[in-house]
C-alpha cells in the first residue's frame, strides 16, 4: 500500500480533494481543497492546470463513487479467508441480484463474527456499465483516478476508528444513503433515493425512518449517527437531534474547521491508509479499498500462483453448483408436470408444460375480465397507485392488502395535506369507486403522519 493517498470527490458543480500521508502507523491529513465550476470544459481545464500538478507520482489516487445503482447483501460464510471469499462470493451472490453476476463487480467489506462458526460478510455489487461510464467520463476530463471506491463503504474505515458502532450517513446534492456499523462491520444499508429537492427537515425525517428500520432489522440498541457529505450542515444535524437521533462529529483534524465537502474527501483519503485488516474494502479482483480500472503491471509469480489457485477453486465450485442446479431442475420439472396433471388433467401431456400453463392462465384471466371487467389486477393496481403518489413529497408504503372488494394501503407521509392529495389521486384510479382515509395519526416528534387508506372497487355487472 502506498504511504500517500490522494482522494477526489466530484459533484455536479463542485470538486474536492485531499491528500493523506502515513507517519509511522498513523495516517495524517496533509492538505485539502475544493473549487466550484460551471461546465465540463471549465472542470477539465482546472484538472489539467491545477489539480494534476498537485498529484505526485507516489500518490495512490482514489475517486469516490456516489449514488445508485449498487446492491448490498449481508452474507454468512464458515470462513473469513480472503481467497476463499473471493472464490465463493460470485456463487453466493448469483441468486441474490437483479443482474447476472457477470455484469457486476463484486466487493466485500470488513468481516465480523456471526453465529457459531460463521462470519458476516457485507457484500456489494456494482454494475460494470456504471463503472465503465464513470471511467470514460474521468478520461474525458483527464482525471487519472486509478481506483474507484463506493460510498459510504469506502468511508467506513475512518468512521469506525472513531465510532465502531453507529449509523454512517452520506448525503450530497443528488442522493443519500445510510449504513449501520456494528463493531466496524457494515451489517445494514439503505439508499434514501433522490434527495436533491428535500428540505433539511424532510431529509432528516427520511434518515430517521431508515435508521429505525435498520435498528429493528439488526435488533440493535439506540446508536448515534455520523453524518458526512455536502448536505451535512448544522440545520440537518439540528433536525436529526429534534427527531431523537443523536449525532457524533467526525474527527478529522483537531480544530474541526473543514467544510462538509472537504470533510468527506478527507475521510476517504484517511480511510485508504488504514491497514487492510481494519475495515478495508476488498474487490473480487483482489484490490484493497478501491477498484482498479487500469491494466496491472509486473505481477509476481507468487501472485499468479495465488490467482491460479483461486481460479481452480472457482471452477470446481462452479462445476459443483452446475451439477446441483441440474438436479434441482430435474426435481422441479417433475413437480411442474405433476402440478399440471393435477390441475388440468392427465389426458394430454404437453411437451412444453410451462408454456401450456401460461396459455391456460391467460384464458382464465380473460374469462375473469369478462365476469368483472372493472376490477384491476393486484399488480396493475399497485403500479397505478405507485404512479399516482406525488413525486415532490416523501411517501413510504409499508403494507398492501388486496381482495375482491377493496384494497388497504398503510404507510407514512410528511403531513396531512400530502395525505389528502394521495387520497384524491388514488380515488381517480381506473376501477376504483372511492378512497377513504381509515386512520391517520401524527408521529411523535413531528416525524410525519402514519395512515391507512381503503380503496373500494366499482362492482361490475353479473
Amino acid at each position: 500500500m502506498s504511504a500517500t493517498h490522494f482522494a477526489i470527490d466530484l459533484s455536479d458543480r463542485h470538486i474536492s480533494w485531499a491528500r493523506a500521508q502515513k507517519r509511522g502507523k498513523t495516517p495524517h491529513l496533509v492538505e485539502t481543497g475544493d473549487v466550484s465550476f460551471l461546465s465540463k470544459a471549465e472542470l477539465s481545464a482546472f484538472v489539467e492546470q491545477e489539480l494534476l500538478p498537485k498529484i505526485k507520482s507516489r500518490d495512490r489516487v482514489t475517486f469516490l463513487i456516489k449514488g445508485p445503482p449498487q446492491f448490498y447483501r449481508l452474507l454468512e460464510f464458515p470462513f473469513d479467508n480472503t481467497r476463499k471469499i473471493a472464490a465463493a462470493l460470485p456463487l453466493e451472490m448469483a441468486g441474490k441480484l437483479p443482474l447476472p453476476v457477470e455484469q457486476v463487480e463484486l466487493a466485500w467489506g470488513q468481516t465480523g463474527s456471526g453465529g457459531p462458526g460463521t462470519y458476516r460478510v457485507p457484500s456489494l455489487a456494482i454494475p460494470l456499465n456504471t463503472l465503465v461510464d464513470l471511467r470514460e467520463f474521468l478520461d474525458q476530463i483527464s482525471l487519472p483516478a486509478a481506483h474507484l471506491a463506493p460510498s459510504p463503504f469506502a468511508l467506513a474505515p475512518w468512521v469506525a476508528r472513531e465510532q465502531s458502532s453507529c449509523f454512517l450517513v452520506h448525503t450530497d446534492d443528488k442522493c443519500s444513503s445510510i449504513c449501520l456499523l456494528d463493531q466496524g462491520v457494515i451489517i445494514g444499508y439503505r439508499m434514501l433515493g433522490p434527495t436533491e429537492h428535500l428540505t433539511p427537515k424532510d431529509l432528516a425525517a427520511a434518515i430517521a425512518r431508515a435508521a429505525a428500520i435498520l435498528n429493528r432489522e439488526a435488533n440493535c440498541s439506540r446508536l448515534p449517527a455520523v453524518v458526512v457529505g455536502e448536505k451535512a450542515d448544522r440545520v440537518l444535524i439540528q433536525s436529526l437531534e429534534k427527531l431523537n437521533l443523536k449525532t457524533r462529529p467526525l474527527q478529522i483534524v483537531e480544530e474541526q474547521s473543514l467544510s462538509p465537502a472537504r470533510q468527506t474527501v478527507a475521510c476517504l483519503a484517511l480511510s485508504g491508509l488504514l491497514d487492510s485488516g481494519n475495515q478495508g474494502l476488498s474487490f473480487s479482483g483482489g484490490q484493497q479499498q478501491g477498484l482498479s480500472l487500469q491494466p496491472g503491471t509486473g505481477k509476481s509469480r507468487a501472485t499468479l500462483m495465488v490467482a491460479a489457485c483461486a481460479l481452480i477453486l472457482f471452477l470446481a465450485g462452479g462445476l459443483w453448483a452446475y451439477q446441483l442446479k441440474i438436479r434441482q431442475e430435474d426435481v422441479l420439472s417433475r413437480q411442474l408436470t405433476s402440478t399440471y396433471e393435477a390441475t388440468f388433467g392427465s389426458a394430454a401431456k404437453p411437451s412444453d408444460v410451462p408454456r401450456q400453463m401460461r396459455l391456460q392462465l391467460r384464458q382464465l384471466q380473460q374469462r375473469a375480465q369478462k365476469i368483472q371487467p372493472e376490477v384491476p389486477t393486484p399488480l396493475a393496481l399497485l403500479a397505478e397507485a405507485s404512479r399516482a403518489l406525488p413525486r415532490t413529497a416523501l411517501t413510504d408504503l409499508d403494507s398492501y392488502e388486496y381482495d375482491e372488494t377493496e384494497v388497504r394501503l398503510e404507510g407514512q407521509c410528511s403531513d396531512f395535506d400530502v395525505l389528502e392529495n394521495i387520497r384524491a389521486q388514488l380515488a381517480s384510479l381506473p376501477g376504483v369507486q372511492d378512497a377513504q382515509i381509515a386512520d391517520a395519526k401524527r408521529q411523535p416528534g413531528g416525524a410525519g403522519v402514519r395512515f391507512r387508506i381503503k380503496l373500494r372497487f366499482d362492482q361490475g355487472e353479473g
